[in-house]
């Protein structure tokens, strides 16, 4: 589970001027509840700074405890995320089974099959990096469930909409707006204006802050 505190340190962001500050007041804020899961059994702890949270492995009881404390916002439960449609999956598995030789299971090697269609066989030893690079895995970037790909029967953003007469605000740190990727083959720029929220502009080396460009 994840707790999320209510306290996020409003007065320490997650900036490179603040970072030691917000480490400082998150680990103190964190501290009467860290003890509380440690007293109580639970394991695999973890604090986060940029937000100020942390997760751990408690049981049912500690898990009730957390959420009444007053400290919490929030305490978030472990979930299971589908990252390819269950439809595909679910027929892939099929054929694989179908496919297998006699006596044998066609998940026997607990492979997770490749959204993109690859075989179990082949994520069964490479799930990150497959060794044929014109079938990368998409899902783990979402890549199909936000229509950035074409592929597994979801169509892409190019398949959507154009895209033409649309202004889109966009938060980054430290984007040059001159940089040739966002310039046009018509010389146009991409984006026609920005504002720095972090008042270092927008070519200082990143350090967590945020600007805002109006593409």
């Amino acid at each position: 589970m994840i707790v999320i505190l209510k306290d996020q340190i409003a007065d320490a962001p997650a900036d490179h001027g603040h970072l030691g500050a917000r480490q400082q007041k998150t680990a103190g804020s964190q501290a009467p509840l860290l003890n509380k899961v440690k007293a109580n059994g639970g394991t695999n702890v973890k604090s986060f700074v940029v937000g100020n949270a942390f997760s751990a492995t408690v049981s049912p009881a500690l898990r009730a405890s957390l959420q009444a404390d007053p400290a919490v916002a929030a305490v978030v439960a472990d979930t299971q995320v589908q990252v390819a449609p269950v439809a595909g999956t679910k027929a892939k598995k099929d054929a694989d089974t179908a496919a297998a030789p006699s006596g044998t299971s066609g998940d026997a090697s607990k492979a997770v099959t490749g959204s993109n269609g690859q075989a179990s066989q082949e994520n069964a030893t490479n799930t990150v990096c497959p060794s044929d690079p014109s079938k990368p895995l998409m899902e783990p970037e979402g890549l199909y469930s936000v229509h950035a790909y074409t592929g597994n029967g979801n169509p892409g953003v190019e398949n959507l909409a154009t895209g033409k007469g649309v202004k889109v605000a966009y938060i980054a740190d430290a984007l040059d707006p001159n940089n040739p990727d966002f310039i046009r083959a018509d010389g146009s720029h991409a984006v026609v204006d920005y504002q720095d929220f972090s008042g270092e502009g927008w070519n200082t080396p990143s350090g967590g802050a945020a600007g805002v460009p109006l593409m």
